[in-house]
Parts: structure tokens; sequence; C-alpha cells
């Protein structure tokens, strides 16, 4: 089980805020959250660690997703 010192779901706004509002990069992004932004519950952001972490677990999850859609297609027909 992943422990993340922060609430991912806030680190990923940011860096969808981010990416929306001043493009930059995910160190970037980490000091815009910092400096420019304001983001509820989510004071800093230390660039890379967290925003690395965070997207990874957005990626597992959409992996983990599209897999269960193909073995539902490919699953027989219930009879």
């Amino acid at each position: 089980m992943r422990r993340f010192r922060t609430d991912v779901e806030r680190v990923l706004f940011a860096l969808v805020a981010n990416r929306a509002v001043a493009p930059a990069s995910k160190l970037a992004a980490g000091e815009w959250v910092t400096r420019d932004a304001a983001v509820p519950g989510l004071d800093s952001l230390d660039g890379n660690d967290q925003a690395l972490r965070a997207m990874d677990l957005l990626v597992d999850a959409d992996i983990t997703g599209a897999v269960h859609a193909v073995l539902r297609r490919r699953a027989p027909a219930q009879p």
C-alpha cells in the first residue's frame, strides 16, 4: 500500500490547474503552487516527488481500468 504525505487528489488538481492556467514542467508546477497559486488543502508541492508519485497512481488506476474493460469484453456471455 502506498503512503502519501499529501492528498493525492489535491496534487493532481494542482497539476491540472497549472497546465490550464500557467503551463509548465512538473518541477515548475511545484514552484507555482507554492508561490503563485492558492490550492485549498495543498500549501506546497515538492515538485517531482509528489507530482510523479501522484501521476503514477493515476496511471496505475487507468491501466487497471483498461485491463478490466478488456477482460469484460472478452468474457463469455452469461446464460
